[in-house]
């Protein structure tokens, strides 16, 4: 079990330090290196962190995500106000994507090859 949560923080980690890299804050323009720095540390922060599935993260709006998220949506522009509109939506969506998805499955008609 300490295993696989020690993976889980580094694969978390992992994806943090890729999406910095997409949203190109590995070599950023002067006036976002303090963003730049303050996001690495967050990331740095939060990969020490066990983070819950996805599924619980998004319905009981888990602490790390929403702060993750907040300081992402800012560095990309977003208003505090929007933010506070747009993550609970999000949140909500991703939810009820991930439980349909799972029902599905579940629902799925087995193929058994004999």
């Amino acid at each position: 079990m300490l295993t696989l949560t020690r993976a889980h923080r580094l694969s978390r980690c992992s994806q943090l330090r890729q999406l910095a890299s997409e949203l190109g804050l590995e070599s950023p323009a002067p006036s976002l290196n303090s963003k730049r720095t303050h996001l690495l540390k967050l990331f740095d922060e939060l990969g020490k962190t066990d983070f819950p599935g996805s599924r619980r993260q998004f319905k009981n709006r888990y602490a790390g995500t929403v702060r993750l998220d907040t300081e992402i949506m800012k560095i990309l522009g977003f208003s505090q106000d929007e933010i506070k509109k747009i993550l609970p939506n999000l949140y909500d969506m991703l939810y009820e994507e991930m439980t349909d998805q799972e029902a599905e499955e579940r629902l799925a008609p087995q193929v058994i090859l004999f």
